[in-house]
């Protein structure tokens, strides 16, 4: 079930919800609240939700919990990478940035307020 989920479309439900990425969201501490809205992303995305047991909502939502962690540390890895460069005045990477790159893009000012100098 979770496969089928496309990843533009768990970046889309993901940035609907700012508590979950963004630091400065008063609801970002909120346990509860984020919980909900991982629950909340699963159901929306999901097909066939609602037939599903609990057991299973469970991992699917564990499944998409780490594919987002995964997308938004490769968008980390890709920034930090070009800030490297530009600070030592090395030329820039030649990789290519990840597919979804520009997808991620909305958490660029998250992550460059909070990076290390």
């Amino acid at each position: 079930m979770a496969s089928s989920v496309s990843k533009v479309e768990l970046i889309s439900a993901v940035q609907a919800h700012p508590e979950l990425w963004d630091v400065a969201h008063p609801l970002h501490g909120d346990h509860i609240r984020k919980v909900k809205a991982w629950e909340d992303i699963s159901a929306a995305i999901t097909p066939g939700w609602e037939e599903l047991r609990n057991a299973e909502k469970k991992e699917i939502t564990k499944i998409l919990q780490r594919r987002w962690k995964s997308l938004r540390d490769r968008v980390r890895r890709d920034l930090t990478d070009k800030d490297k460069a530009a600070r030592s005045g090395a030329p820039a990477p030649t990789k290519r940035p990840h597919v979804y790159h520009t997808n991620l893009l909305f958490l660029r000012q998250n992550m460059q307020s909070h990076t290390r100098p």
